[in-house]
């Protein structure tokens, strides 16, 4: 019975991987997906703010307050799009180079790019480095991503 309980081991341990492996495969498409809405979005405000700004100048009137209001907005989607590419650079185990925002390796010293020296550290989902069990929640207009860091799937495969 000791080989049958070694083979079942195996086979749960490689079952537990795999299913880690698809989480953050989904996690990554689920961020993907943000990331496109958000574009979206961020287009379909500039095309009201180019007609405002239209109908504005066609009848001579000056409307400040909308167009504030929607170039808050699409500053607001723009940064919200920027956090979420950021979670789909560290998802992707990527760092961006500060000077020409090129997508790099993440043990990169200097940029492919532009040649720059990469000095600060990549980016880490949250304020804090992320401990081995805790997860980062990212909120969205869309629905909630959980994603998971890569100390996670290097304790499933210990266990």
């Amino acid at each position: 019975m000791g080989i049958l309980d070694d083979v079942m081991v195996n086979v749960k341990s490689a079952a537990s991987t795999v299913s880690k492996k698809t989480n953050s495969i989904v996690d990554y498409s689920k961020l993907k997906f943000t990331a496109s809405g958000l574009s979206n979005e961020i287009r379909k405000k500039y095309q009201t703010l180019g007609e405002e700004v239209y109908a504005c100048s066609k009848i001579g009137v000056e409307d400040s307050m909308s167009i504030e209001l929607l170039i808050k907005e699409i500053d607001e989607l723009k940064a919200q799009l920027q956090t979420t590419n950021e979670y789909i650079t560290a998802a992707r185990h990527k760092i961006i180079c500060p000077s020409c925002k090129a997508e790099l390796d993440k043990d990169s010293l200097f940029c492919n790019k532009c040649g720059a020296k990469i000095e600060q550290d990549p980016f880490v989902p949250e304020d804090d480095a992320i401990d081995d069990e805790e997860e980062v929640v990212v909120e969205d207009p869309f629905k909630e991503v959980v994603v998971k860091s890569d100390s996670d799937e290097d304790a499933g495969m210990q266990e």
